[in-house]
């Protein structure tokens, strides 16, 4: 009725090992109801005893995992943030800023005059300009276009044919300030530290899958393993939901 399950070296291939152990327990669960006490009493000192002899390498090949998915998610966010600093750094931003200014003055000029109407007309003609300009130019044309519904004298209403066009300025403006701040080696730095953090996930879930097989996992969800409970503790998010680490010396590695 009770097949033994163990013949993996666990010090081999501990995933083996952990799905022996489980297969065990899964079949002593489903038979346990019609076995005599003797038979129990002796399956469940096997199960024990296996849990024992696999326990250790389980538990180091699992941390070995969720230790390397850690280090590089922590690599690869800061590969973004060196894509990020070079990408501020190509940018001239004493110039940006100069122009931004020019573009915002000289559309606020524009909206000063009585036909408001015109002058949202004239801004397509602004905008166009400031594509025409350097890299620097048609950046700050973009970072003012972007906000310019603000920019509209008040009491404006919000389906007008005037806010609609500025809305759609806006658009294309937004549009193109993503455009121009794109960076093949930062867009690969993005993809590639979202496959880490997907793959945090995973060794996450391997931990989890670990303490549940080994029979540790309390009834309500929560890991019952101190030691892997301390392990993913390692990894929260802060408020805005970004991955934060939290080291400890006091948490053992195996």
């Amino acid at each position: 009725m009770f097949t033994n399950h163990f013949t993996t070296n666990s010090s081999n291939n501990w995933r083996e090992s952990l799905k022996e152990l489980k297969a065990a327990r899964d079949q002593y669960n489903q038979y346990t109801n019609i076995m005599t006490p003797f038979e129990r009493a002796i399956i469940e000192k096997s199960i024990v005893e296996q849990r024992e002899k696999i326990e250790k390498s389980v538990l180091t090949g699992a941390i070995t995992e969720w230790n390397n998915a850690i280090d590089h998610v922590k690599t690869s966010f800061e590969i973004v943030d060196l894509m990020k600093a070079k990408e501020v750094k190509r940018w001239n931003a004493s110039e940006i800023n100069s122009q931004r200014q020019m573009m915002e003055d000289r559309i606020k000029t524009e909206l000063g005059r009585d036909d408001i109407g015109r002058a949202v007309k004239n801004l397509e003609g602004f905008f166009e300009d400031g594509m025409r300009g350097t890299v620097e130019q048609q950046r700050a044309t973009c970072e003012v276009f972007r906000g310019l519904v603000k920019l509209l004298p008040k009491g404006n209403n919000p389906i007008t044919h005037e806010v609609l066009s500025a809305n759609g300025l806006a658009t294309k403006a937004n549009l193109k300030l993503k455009e121009l701040r794109t960076m093949p080696d930062l867009d690969d730095a993005h993809k590639k530290a979202a496959e880490a953090v997907e793959g945090l996930e995973q060794a996450r879930k391997t931990i989890q899958h670990a303490d549940a097989d080994l029979g540790y996992t309390k009834p309500n969800g929560e890991i019952g393993s101190f030691t892997l409970f301390q392990q993913l503790g390692r990894v929260g998010t802060d408020n805005e939901g970004n991955i934060t680490f939290i080291e400890n010396r006091n948490i053992e590695n195996s």
